[in-house]
């Protein structure tokens, strides 16, 4: 989340690299990753809680799919007491059936609600400024990923669309203490120099209690 938010708070620093370097997608890409280096940012730090995701999705689809036709004493802890029966059963809800209505549409307005907490960090753009690219991706997805997340989720057994629920409605929940704790803003240190200003110095300096930048030439 702290990653995710730092992203949108240097997009205004990116625009700038990209309005400086126009033409020159190597230095470009350059000064991109020095800013991350600057703010300890990960560009893809964002994909790894869905990648840790995955491997759990999938080992969840294959044993539902397979099911679970007799108790394996020997693949349970020691201080596991052995059942006599399994239970599908979750509050009245069997897990290995497909649910098209109730669960699906649970993870996908969770999913949603998810996406809309991290646009509202996202800059908006200048006055008179266009939108760019990865803007308008990012409000198309919005809705795009949520259907897709209902129409799939209707087509799998419950305990997958369960799972995908919980676990987003948790990252929601998440999210909203982070922003409530910390606010949806941060300071941010200067932006990375442009062309314009190379061969410029700064240097800091106190007086009277207030620190003052320098910068010459």
């Amino acid at each position: 989340i702290e990653h995710q938010k730092k992203i949108g708070l240097l997009k205004p620093h990116l625009d700038q690299i990209k309005q400086d370097h126009q033409g020159d997608q190597k230095l470009q890409a350059e000064k991109t990753m020095e800013l991350y280096r600057q703010h300890g940012v990960s560009p893809f730090s964002a994909c790894l809680p869905q990648l840790i995701q995955l491997p759990i999705l999938i080992v969840l689809y294959y044993v539902l799919i397979a099911g679970v036709k007799e108790i394996q004493p020997a693949l349970l802890y020691s201080f596991t007491p052995r059942p006599d029966t399994l239970s599908h059963l979750f509050f009245g809800l069997d897990l290995t059936a497909r649910d098209r209505i109730f669960l699906p549409l649970i993870a996908g307005a969770l999913q949603f609600l998810q996406a809309r907490q991290m646009q509202k960090i996202q800059p908006k753009p200048t006055e008179g400024g266009k939108a760019d690219f990865q803007v308008m991706l990012g409000k198309q997805m919005l809705y795009f990923f949520p259907l897709m997340t209902i129409f799939i989720a209707a087509s799998l057994p419950a305990a997958l669309p369960l799972y995908w629920a919980a676990t987003t409605g948790f990252s929601v929940l998440q999210q909203w203490w982070v922003f409530r704790q910390k606010g949806e803003a941060a300071v941010l240190a200067a932006p990375v120099s442009s062309e314009g200003e190379k061969g410029i110095e700064e240097t800091k300096e106190k007086k009277d209690g207030v620190e003052i930048t320098v910068r010459e030439k």
